[in-house]
């Protein structure tokens, strides 16, 4: 069985268009074959193209975004990882590598940051007004679980800090957070500076499961 899934992301610099052939082979693992193409042109022009080594997920870890001038995409070729790619080449320039203990990619975003200045009222003296300034977050998180752990997907992060030199750095900077069922990434995450200390602060809907007679906190093993 094939399936095919075609999508356009948006980036500052430019259009992209994604078309995923999901292939399901009887009696086999299958995989997914992801075509880029260049969506600002009437004629649309192919930029390049690669395997997933699984047949799922192949769109939503495909993520263009921009720096300053230039283009770049997260994307999971092997889903045991994620690797950074140069936009409009395709170019891979490096990430993370296939790790049977690694952490499965499903889903990436990057939030822009929520940002309410407080500047005088120019029609107000004495009194000031807030503008609504959004910057995008030097952190893209990330969705997914640690093979064999996919009774939830737990939310993680990269730092895109130093992308330009081909590096992204993962961490668990939130511990074990699951993330709840039947939503995106996107709809789990928000981003806002702190007015008074210039933090920047995420906050995560995350999932939390309880003993319905008690009401006391339960953890769920998932290897058990």
């Amino acid at each position: 069985m094939t399936t095919t899934e075609t999508a356009i992301k948006k980036t500052a610099n430019g259009n992209y268009k994604v078309v995923v052939k999901s292939v399901h082979p009887k009696g086999h693992w299958g995989h997914s074959e992801i075509s880029i193409f260049a969506a600002d042109e009437v004629l649309e022009s192919k930029l390049g193209d690669y395997t997933r080594n699984y047949p799922a997920h192949g769109l939503a870890t495909w993520y263009p975004f921009s720096l300053g001038s230039k283009d770049y995409a997260l994307y999971s070729r092997d889903y045991t990882s994620t690797r950074l790619m140069e936009l409009p080449t395709c170019k891979d320039i490096g990430g993370e590598e296939p790790s049977s203990g690694g952490f499965c990619p499903v889903e990436y975003h990057i939030p822009m940051i929520q940002d309410f200045r407080k500047a005088p009222d120019p029609n107000k003296e004495g009194s000031f007004i807030y503008n609504a300034v959004e910057e995008p977050a030097q952190v893209a998180f990330v969705a997914g679980c640690i093979w064999g752990d996919d009774s939830s997907w737990k939310i993680q992060c990269f730092d895109i800090s130093r992308v330009e030199s081909g590096i992204i750095t993962r961490d668990e900077r939130f511990g074990y957070v699951p993330m709840p069922m039947g939503v995106t990434l996107a709809q789990s995450v928000y981003v806002q500076r702190d007015e008074e200390s210039g933090a920047v602060l995420a906050s995560l809907a995350v999932m939390q499961t309880y003993n319905l007679d008690t009401g006391a906190i339960s953890a769920v093993d998932p290897f058990r």
